[in-house]
């Protein structure tokens, strides 16, 4: 059996996990793409098509992170943390993707799906005492 992830720690005790996709996004968040492509397959449309009209298969070519840390009063600590990605889409069922308004709806509808996810792995971050950010 083969599990890939990143184990999260706490001082010297790890107590958390991140899955693959959690870990690809996490590593982005942090600028850090490395040379090997980071690829998803995203759920962007509710189609009453074939299941697979529902997808976007993409491979990120950059990603750029800007991490805004601000103390505000008894010093407490809010992150701004926004993250640019160029990504090339290699599969999309539908195959509209040379029309604007249609890439303007992928683009916002990726950007909620990556939101949510970079949330959830944020949110196991924290469950975990985990600064993987550096805050």
């Amino acid at each position: 059996m083969r599990k890939q992830g990143i184990a999260l720690f706490d001082g010297d005790r790890m107590s958390g996990e991140l899955n693959k996709d959690e870990s690809i996004l996490y590593l982005l968040m942090l600028g850090k793409k490395g040379k090997s492509t980071a690829g998803f397959t995203l759920k962007v449309n509710n189609s009453k098509q074939a299941k697979v009209a529902e997808y976007i298969s993409i491979d990120v070519k950059r990603a750029k992170s800007k991490m805004d840390i601000i103390v505000g009063e008894n010093r407490n600590i809010t992150v701004q943390l926004r993250v640019n990605l160029h990504v090339i889409a290699y599969e999309y069922a539908q195959d509209h993707l040379r029309e604007q308004r249609i890439l303007r709806e992928i683009n916002q509808r990726l950007s909620k799906k990556f939101t949510h996810q970079a949330k959830i792995v944020l949110q196991k971050m924290q469950k975990a005492n985990h600064d993987g950010l550096g805050v």
